[in-house]
């Protein structure tokens, strides 16, 4: 998992300000990706789901499940999670910011 991340340029993405709200969201993403490089898919995937559950416009969050899915060949799951990763990532994002850019709010 953390190739594929870092071949669609993920590298640098945690390190992000994150707002006190979707902590919560982020411990759990953050505990789903270690299931996932860990082998454990079963776990990972219920802790993406909790994690989406928590944060839903979360673009990280559904940034790390779709690559997750992407890994595991469930590719129309996987393209619905990058969609709403990308869609929130236009939404909020400032000139001259990358995914892999630091937030700076």
């Amino acid at each position: 998992m953390a190739q594929l991340r870092k071949q669609l340029g993920a590298v640098g993405v945690h390190d992000s300000v994150v707002r006190p709200k979707d902590f919560l969201a982020y411990y759990v993403d953050n505990l789903a990706v270690r299931f996932a490089d860990a082998g454990d898919a079963k776990r990972a995937e219920m802790m993406f789901d909790k994690a989406v559950d928590l944060g839903p416009r979360v673009a990280r969050i559904r940034f790390n499940y779709g690559t997750f899915l992407l890994g595991a060949s469930r590719l129309e799951l996987a393209k619905g999670q990058l969609r709403h990763s990308y869609g929130w990532i236009r939404e909020t994002r400032q000139p001259g910011r990358t995914l892999a850019s630091p937030s700076r709010g």
